[in-house]
């Protein structure tokens, strides 16, 4: 999501009031159930609490490309813009090919 996100209010599918959580745990790691959050909160999140502004977002992460997307006309995600193009990502370590055997 970008830094300019707002909601679609014209998006068919989906219905946002514009609240996002991240799946962390203090000191700003992700908790085991969200091993796939990316996302870091400055502070972190032991120093929080209901109303406070922080920022958030992605370290400098090495990770491996699952996929490449072009969206024509593009995606709609329930906010906007609607990205035109999309990047899927898997967290770093060995990446495994359909056969089984590591790609890397």
């Amino acid at each position: 999501m970008s830094p300019e996100a707002r909601i679609d209010t014209d998006s068919a599918f989906f219905h946002w009031n514009g609240i996002v959580a991240l799946g962390v745990d203090s000191g700003g790691y992700v908790s085991a159930e969200a091993g796939a959050e990316l996302f870091r909160t400055d502070p972190p999140p032991e120093h929080l609490k209901a109303g406070d502004a922080c920022r958030v977002g992605v370290p400098p992460t090495v990770v491996h490309v699952t996929a490449v997307d072009h969206h024509a006309p593009p995606l709609e995600t329930g906010w906007l813009p609607r990205p035109e193009l999309t990047v899927a990502v898997l967290r770093r370590g060995p990446a495994q090919a359909p056969s089984g055997r590591s790609s890397c």
